[in-house]
């Protein structure tokens, strides 16, 4: 008899989720992949049907929870209790900070993705900060693994890792060359893909490409995937172009063809961006984060000064395709391959030990 996944999805809120939610597909996409999962455990897939937009094989049962949101963290607490069965193996996998208070004859397994609430406070309200430290609380507790996506994350929470359940995995990804060209974008352009979030630091940028000539010959500046509304800002023969949201084939397009990508972040807990940009081997300017060190290496041109537009100014009229050719390449694609990754979920899943 085979043993059962139960991977629980109802809590994406898409409209709220931004790369988490991306982050979480490629996850599972990778282990709806894997031959030796789907060889040895029948996959059980926990959502919500108005956001279930992914159509999935006949293979893989789903169950449907109610269409409120809030009501479903309560749900959650004690879902396991409707779906446990003593006579097999059964893991429940949440990839995100929410677990089952009462886990019955489960295993569970949950995810770190970030620690933004910490450095920017400002962003959250009193309750939705209490609300996050509740559940990292439960996951530490409760939870039988915890997955960080990034050493970074890891070393975020290791002073809370009393019983070592950290476990540190990448997130997975795979090239997928399926285009869709964009019909306005003639020129050459230079990329940001990104929310607008203060912390985000596109106002430097933008500043930077319409009051200087650090661009050179590049009179676009392309900032897609942000929400909000699709708008331009002309000065003189200078474009930035805002894309509120773009469709897969479309981004896959935009990285392609972008003369470099810029990522001015002042916080990350992975950085998606950076790795689809190196997937398309494109040359990339960024902050000097220890996220972006740890998943570039060397191969990607860093500004130490983030804050300071004079240090963005320098490094982007300094940029020379000949000498960021020479930097250090790395495997990409063999670091954050499918295969690779969710060959590593496959070893977290078999190596629980049931006390059944």
């Amino acid at each position: 008899m085979k043993k059962q996944l139960f991977i629980d999805l109802s809590w994406i809120n898409i409209k709220h989720s931004g790369g988490g939610y991306h982050s979480v597909q490629n996850i599972i996409n990778s282990i709806l992949n894997n031959k030796n999962i789907l060889a040895i455990y029948d996959i059980v897939i926990i959502t919500r049907k108005k956001f279930l937009k992914k159509k999935y094989s006949k293979k893989i049962k789903i169950v449907e929870l109610p269409n409120f949101y809030f009501f479903n963290f309560f749900i959650r607490w004690f879902i396991l209790f409707f779906l446990s069965n003593n006579k097999i193996k059964q893991i429940y996998f949440c990839p995100n900070i929410y677990c089952a208070l009462f886990k019955f004859n489960f295993k569970t397994i949950n995810v770190f993705h970030d620690n933004q609430w910490k450095y920017y406070p400002e962003y959250y309200s009193f309750l939705k900060i209490f609300w996050i430290k509740l559940n990292i609380f439960f996951c530490i507790k409760l939870s039988d693994k915890i997955i960080c996506t990034s050493k970074f994350i890891f070393n975020q929470f290791k002073h809370l890792d009393k019983k070592k359940k950290l476990k540190q995995i990448y997130i997975p990804f795979k090239k997928i060359n399926k285009y869709k060209k964009i019909s306005k974008l003639n020129e050459k352009y230079v990329l940001i893909f990104s929310s607008l979030l203060p912390h985000k630091n596109i106002n430097i940028i933008i500043n930077i490409f319409l009051n200087s000539n650090s661009f050179k010959n590049i009179n676009n500046l392309v900032i897609a995937g942000m929400g909000g509304k699709n708008k331009k800002i002309t000065s003189g023969n200078k474009n930035v172009i805002f894309m509120k949201n773009v469709t897969e084939n479309e981004k896959n397009w935009l990285f392609k063809n972008c003369e470099y990508f810029i990522h001015p972040s002042k916080y990350e807990g992975f950085g998606m961006t950076i790795v689809e940009a190196m997937l398309e081997k494109k040359m990339i300017i960024c902050s000097d984060l220890k996220i972006f060190r740890e998943i570039g290496q060397n191969s990607l041109t860093y500004v130490k000064n983030y804050s300071s537009q004079k240090s963005w100014l320098k490094s982007i009229s300094c940029l020379n395709y000949k000498k960021s050719n020479k930097l250090k390449k790395i495997n990409v694609e063999n670091i954050f391959s499918f295969k690779v990754i969710s060959d590593n979920y496959f070893n977290i899943f078999e190596n629980l030990k049931n006390d059944k």
